[in-house]
């Protein structure tokens, strides 16, 4: 059943990034204003009943529809050498990435990212379940102190889920964390100037 929402959700997102949402207008009543003195105008009446020599219409609000808010990949220091970063794609049209230790981008960098980016995002996470998967990996939470957590974050609408994994999380998972990181690297970055 939450596959199925989280697929409506996402169609929905496709059709909120290819429809730029507008204000209908309803016109109750038009007659020509009898005074040519006052401007021609929406104005919200006080009844429904229109009153002579006025245009009346009523102002229909946009429908509100769920949507894209971000999502994250985080890459947690080790003992080691493990890369240590986070990017995060925003629904504002960024993508930030901060890269932290042993990863080629040291510091803060930004990019663009469009519709289609989320789009394909939404398309992934869907398509593994993201929002019904336990919250670690292992499940039992005996996490090895050794190695790094890839933790995934994504918000949608109201639903928002993490998960960190530590070890032994299934392929699918593993997947959709290589696919933010690619996108990720796919991306143009710019690096932030510190002011």
């Amino acid at each position: 059943m939450k596959s199925f929402i989280f697929f409506l959700l996402a169609i929905s997102l496709v059709l909120f990034f290819a429809c730029t949402p507008k204000t209908a207008t309803k016109v109750v009543e038009t007659k020509p204003i009898a005074n040519p003195k006052v401007e021609s105008a929406e104005v919200e009446p006080k009844d429904n009943s229109a009153t002579s020599g006025e245009e009346v219409s009523e102002i229909i609000p946009p429908v509100s529809r769920p949507a894209f808010v971000s999502a994250t990949i985080q890459k947690t220091p080790c003992f080691g050498k493990c890369p240590a970063f986070k990017i995060t794609f925003d629904a504002k049209g960024f993508a930030t990435y901060e890269g932290k230790k042993f990863v080629k981008m040291l510091g803060k960098y930004t990019a663009p990212i469009s519709g289609k980016e989320y789009t394909a995002i939404l398309s992934a996470a869907q398509k593994i379940g993201y929002f019904s998967m336990p919250k670690t990996y292992p499940p039992n939470g005996k996490f090895i102190a050794d190695l790094p957590f890839t933790i995934t974050t994504l918000h949608f609408g109201n639903d928002k889920h993490q998960i960190r994994n530590n070890i032994d999380a299934p392929q699918e998972l593993t997947e959709y964390e290589n696919f933010l990181i690619e996108l990720g690297e796919s991306l143009k970055w710019t690096k932030v100037t510190d002011q």
